[in-house]
């Protein structure tokens, strides 16, 4: 009885937690993960090139594109700001 009588003080703190962790940790509109700001980035491709995947390694994301030549595009962005850290054109 004791067990049931404790699972239920426990069931009862965990959503107390959760309610209080919804209440104090909004986000404001905009915000991105952990509260940081989201970013925009323009990654200077040309009007018609596709993308054909993103990659996310730890704190860098590898984004990869195919020109409208059919030339492959890699551009490295940092996760966390959106800074753009290479661009890698390679000849179709």
């Amino acid at each position: 009885m004791a067990v049931v009588i404790g699972l239920g003080v426990l069931i009862i703190i965990a959503v107390g937690v959760l309610v209080g962790g919804l209440l104090m940790g909004g986000r404001e509109q905009g915000a991105g993960p952990r509260g940081r700001e989201a970013f925009d980035v323009n990654l200077g491709l040309a009007p018609g090139a596709q993308l054909t995947s993103a990659t996310l390694d730890g704190n860098r994301l590898l984004i990869q594109a195919e020109r409208t030549d059919g030339g492959p595009i890699l551009v490295i962005l940092d996760a966390a700001s959106g800074r753009i850290i290479g661009r890698v054109a390679l000849e179709p």
